[in-house]
């Protein structure tokens, strides 16, 4: 395997206190990312012992155990050696943006965020921003204000493609929160009267119009 460093790749050529900055930065992100720990910065993989390697990946299973790093992020962070015998920690991006050094607590000098091919630490309006994010409920899954709502076009559409209609579920497919139905569900129905246009782009950036 060839190691670079990118938006998504973090070299180290060892474990230090500030790797839990580098998984933090990964967490809040939205792409998430991989650290690989026993390359140096020209991709050159370092010779590790077999207890030194034990020692390592155990130090990152406890970070993540014991909640030094917060919310717990036990979900989104998985540690292991490669074939090439480095340690890969493959980070997901965070469902509870901002994470942070439970040590230095939720404020700038314990978030951490990516920028490019460097983590930086997170200005108090990123912090509220990601809090925004967190807590707001999408308007699709927000509980429509019209709950008398019929699918008989949503129905023929589900015979036009060969589809069974009695198999579609409302609640996993996010039309009802209970007994009530979503906004979602309301665009689908019958009562829905506005017309909908849709976008697709490649990527997260928006820069390629697709269709």
């Amino acid at each position: 395997m060839k190691y670079t460093e990118s938006n998504t790749v973090e070299l180290k050529s060892s474990i230090e206190d500030d790797l839990k900055e580098e998984i933090i930065a990964f967490l809040n992100s939205h792409l998430g990312g991989t650290i690989f720990v026993g390359v140096d910065d020209n991709g050159n993989i370092l010779k590790t012992d077999e207890k030194e390697k034990d020692i390592n990946e155990s130090r990152v299973i406890n970070w993540v155990r014991d909640e030094a790093i917060y919310p717990n992020c036990s979900e989104y962070v998985r540690a292991h050696y490669n074939e090439d015998g480095v340690l890969q920690i493959d980070i997901e991006s965070g469902k509870e943006k901002p994470y942070y050094r439970k040590s230095k607590g939720l404020k700038p000098s314990g978030v951490y965020i990516r920028y490019g091919r460097n983590k930086s630490q997170a200005t108090r309006e990123e912090i509220s921003r990601m809090i925004r994010d967190r807590d707001r409920i999408p308007f699709e899954l927000e509980i429509s204000r019209f709950q008398d709502l019929s699918f008989k076009v949503l129905q023929l559409k589900f015979e036009e493609k060969g589809l069974d209609y009695s198999e579609f579920k409302p609640i996993t497919s996010g039309f009802m929160i209970g007994d009530k139905y979503t906004n979602v569900a309301y665009w689908f129905s019958d009562q829905y009267q506005t017309e909908t246009k849709m976008a697709v782009y490649q990527g997260l950036d928006r820069d390629i119009f697709r269709s």
